[in-house]
């Protein structure tokens, strides 16, 4: 599966790997390969549901870097 990002005309992101409920209910990682200008960078997602309407914090990682 591969998505362009809207406003990023030269991105594209390659789905590699989604799981749920890994530690609590509702929560989720998600692996994906970004292809931009500076080439290709692999993110490894960590999402949490904190309420009913869907909203939750998101943990990012690129490079070793956590945002």
């Amino acid at each position: 599966m591969q998505i362009m990002h809207e406003r990023e005309e030269h991105f594209t992101y390659e789905l590699i790997y989604t799981r749920q409920n890994i530690v609590n209910q509702d929560d989720g990682i998600v692996i994906f390969n970004e292809h931009n200008n500076q080439g290709e960078q692999i993110f490894i997602a960590y999402l949490e549901k904190n309420n009913n309407h869907g909203t939750g914090n998101r943990h990012l990682v690129q490079n070793g870097i956590s945002d």
